[in-house]
């Protein structure tokens, strides 16, 4: 597997809430794509219960592909095979955070990992591309920077990244924490 820790990737944390434009409920169920996402699928509507079950999976994956080659068929197999197990239809490593981000209420409209464990992705760097409202962005940010991933404004919208998808991974987990103490407060 790659080793994409010593990236000269710059984070920033730079979002405008009061940039931000949530798309309406006609765009957001939209079954056959959207201009910014041909393959735009409407995944709101997430269960917290369901994102620590995401995560759990996604750490195992991350735990299993540490013991294949990067450039065996084996490993090109074995990530089909495992994509398919997964519920979410999006790139390995991104579930979480996709899945988190639809359980507070945003509507996660691209995401890409970044060609993490294969080649042939649409961008070099892990991220999702969400609509959200401000009342959002506190809880967003704040996670965020508890796990070393940027947060910046792509047009009306927000985009998450990070330099490797372990970093989304732990997002989700302090987004999920960060939630769950709102509830029992």
């Amino acid at each position: 597997m790659e080793d994409r820790t010593d990236r000269n990737l710059k984070i920033f944390r730079t979002l405008d809430a009061s940039m931000l434009v949530p798309i309406g409920e006609k765009e957001a169920s939209i079954q056959d794509g959207m201009m910014l996402n041909q393959f735009y699928m409407d995944l709101r509507g997430a269960k917290m219960e369901d994102v620590a079950e995401t995560i759990a999976f996604e750490r195992q994956f991350l735990r299993e592909i540490a013991d294949l080659a990067y450039d065996s068929s084996e490993m090109e197999d074995w990530l089909a095979e495992t994509a398919l197990a997964m519920s979410l239809p999006v790139d390995m490593g991104l579930g979480s955070a996709v899945e988190v981000l639809s359980a507070v209420g945003a509507v996660p409209i691209s995401s890409c990992n970044g060609g993490a464990f294969t080649s042939g992705h649409a961008s070099d760097v892990a991220h999702v591309l969400f609509s959200c409202g401000p009342a959002l962005v506190p809880d967003i940010l704040a996670a965020a920077e508890a796990t070393g991933c940027g947060l910046i404004n792509n047009g009306l919208h927000a985009e998450l990244y990070a330099a490797k998808v372990e970093d989304l991974i732990a997002f989700a987990e302090a987004l999920l924490r960060l939630r769950a103490g709102h509830r029992t407060a």
